[in-house]
């Protein structure tokens, strides 16, 4: 009866999981997820490279607009395709492995808080609470939302890391077995995995590998090295993990396709991918995208807000100076500490690397939520009463940093900078409702925070920042997607959509001023991408264009009127926002 009792309450836990995770998973990644296009400049490169895939049946070497891609390696690609062949080649599609990436990640991180949560003497409210509460952490934030909803490979590979970083700590938690551990040690077999957890870590591995190259390794070996060192479990982790077995799965998922490219196109794909993407991303500049060594706290200020003015406490909650207390616990009861790890290792591996871009450190986000979860967990469930100086500081930097977004919406959307391809897109965000109501939910939420501290209702801190962010994903990102896509993606689908209907055969397709990768995607065919005119009809003097020539030619008003006034023959087909469709013949030299 007693089992019956048990069982019934398993499964009515799980009932109200999933009530909660559903709606929140929903919300941060599903809801309009197809309802925009690819969005420039970088979306619409890996959209492409899969729609070729998809198309020529290569699925070794990556291609774009007609030459080799190398930057990532093939799993986003492959997804994309089998997305494409399944369902068509669209934006749903090309964002369909990041959405289902962000929840599995949200997902895994449930189930691991709920089972380990706050340690062996944390209540049931205490566990059930950081599952919650982690869960709409790692989901409810702007880089997750962001990422998820991004047909690139920064999501898969955080979800393939922070998936191979759980499964190991889940594995590492299940070898504990009590006073025998010993014993079962010495009778496991060093030379494969210990349970399917370890085995799972090992797949996970050769998946981020397959989505970005060796740090889909790098990273999570320095995690998982650091902490086996810092609890001095290093030599019963390591024969755990089945280096043997587990490593030759790794290599068996991994190097085959490596070999191929690298059969297909020699030194030229071994120097562009190991070379520039990624020995040079980690030592030197590239593509501009240096930043001080202070970016990735302003990233994570703002990436992880409102809840990253709890982050100071939850680490230092975590108290890893007291490294006896934690040797002498038992590994389930690790947790927090091991996600210190995750989230450190991360943060100053991307600190050091002198090419910043604010999706790299995208893998932390889970670790982060962990640790405020379980600081949450522990503090948040106290009664009513004096509370921690810590706590009050970090309540009041919480409903500081929410007032801190209400002015960054305003002041951000006037120093918003000029983009070509949206002329008046700045003018237009400003006279619409999302600043009024973005400001509106921060001030709100701010002053909700401010009555809870006053009150101290320490548990209602966590249900406002969770329900503020909510509302601010729902009312201001998603209307802020739509208007974007609306004022700067949308003219030129339009265009490509009619250039499509009017191509004859041994058309070019020429695009001059802006270079925009979706109109390849959407085209459907090269375009060859021009600077300025000038630079087009110098082409045509050297011969790169046989005469006579026929081509359809996309860009800038001016910029397409100085090409026609060289030209023997045009005409103005259409205007779309900033863009010009002209057919433009070129009968000699100009």
């Amino acid at each position: 009866m007693k089992l019956i009792e048990k069982s019934d309450a398993a499964w009515m836990g799980w009932a109200i999981a999933a009530a909660w995770s559903i709606p929140l998973c929903g919300l941060a990644f599903w809801w309009q997820l197809g309802s925009t296009g690819l969005v420039d400049e970088t979306e619409p490169l890996f959209a492409e490279a899969a729609r070729q895939m998809a198309a020529t049946g290569d699925w070794v070497t990556p291609y774009y607009n007609g030459a080799t891609r190398f930057d990532k390696p093939p799993l986003v690609y492959w997804l994309m395709a089998l997305g494409y062949s399944a369902f068509g080649p669209n934006a749903w599609t090309t964002r369909l492995p990041s959405a289902l990436s962000a929840t599995a990640l949200t997902g895994f991180g449930f189930y691991v808080l709920q089972r380990f949560g706050s340690g062996g003497a944390a209540t049931r409210l205490q566990r059930w609470m950081a599952a919650a509460f982690g869960s709409a952490a790692i989901a409810l934030n702007l880089l997750m939302v962001i990422w998820a909803r991004a047909g690139v490979s920064d999501m898969l590979l955080s979800s393939c890391m922070g998936g191979a970083l759980l499964s190991f700590f889940v594995g590492y938690a299940s070898c504990s077995r009590g006073r025998n551990d010993d014993a079962e040690r010495r009778g496991r077999a060093w030379w494969r995995p210990a349970n399917g957890w370890y085995t799972a870590c090992w797949v996970l591995l050769a998946l981020a590998v397959l989505t970005k190259g060796p740090v889909g390794i790098v990273l999570p070996a320095a995690v998982i090295g650091t902490f086996a060192l810092f609890v001095g479990d290093w030599r019963a982790i390591a024969a755990e993990l089945g280096v043997p077995v587990g490593g030759g799965l790794f290599l068996l998922l991994t190097v085959p396709w490596f070999i191929a490219v690298t059969l297909a196109n020699g030194r030229a794909y071994v120097e562009s991918f190991f070379g520039y993407h990624n020995f040079e991303r980690f030592t030197s500049e590239v593509n501009g995208h240096s930043a001080p060594w202070y970016f990735y706290f302003a990233v994570l200020l703002a990436g992880f807000a409102p809840l990253s003015a709890f982050l100071p406490i939850a680490i230092a909650h975590v108290q890893v100076w007291r490294r006896r207390f934690w040797q002498q616990q038992v590994r389930g009861d690790r947790l927090g500490l091991f996600a210190w790890f995750w989230f450190v290792c991360i943060f100053l591996f991307f600190s050091v690397a002198v090419t910043k871009l604010p999706s790299y450190i995208l893998p932390l986000m889970p670790a982060a939520g962990i640790l405020v979860a379980l600081w949450a967990s522990d503090r948040l469930t106290q009664p009513a009463g004096r509370p921690a100086r810590g706590l009050l500081i970090s309540g009041a930097a919480n409903a500081v940093l929410m007032l801190l977004l209400a002015v960054g919406i305003w002041l951000g959307l006037h120093l918003l900078g000029y983009d070509p391809s949206a002329p008046e897109l700045s003018t237009l965000l400003l006279q619409s409702t999302i600043p009024v109501v973005g400001g509106t939910i921060w001030v709100l939420a701010a002053g909700t925070i401010a009555w809870v501290l006053w009150q101290r209702r320490w548990f209602w801190l966590w249900p406002a920042n969770v329900l503020a962010m909510a509302l601010f994903v729902a009312t201001v990102m998603l209307p802020a997607y739509q208007f974007l896509d609306a004022a700067r993606q949308e003219p030129l689908r339009e265009l490509a959509a009619l250039l499509v209907e009017i191509a004859q055969p041994g058309d070019e397709l020429w695009m001059l001023g802006h270079e925009k990768p979706s109109l390849v995607f959407y085209a459907r065919r090269p375009v060859q991408f021009y600077h300025r005119p000038r630079h087009a009809l110098a082409a045509i003097g050297r011969g790169d264009h046989p005469l006579p020539l026929e081509l359809l030619a996309i860009g800038h008003p001016k910029r397409i009127a100085d090409l026609q006034a060289a030209a023997d023959r045009s005409e103005i087909i259409s205007d779309r926002g900033a863009y010009r469709l002209a057919r433009v013949v070129f009968e000699r030299a100009p």
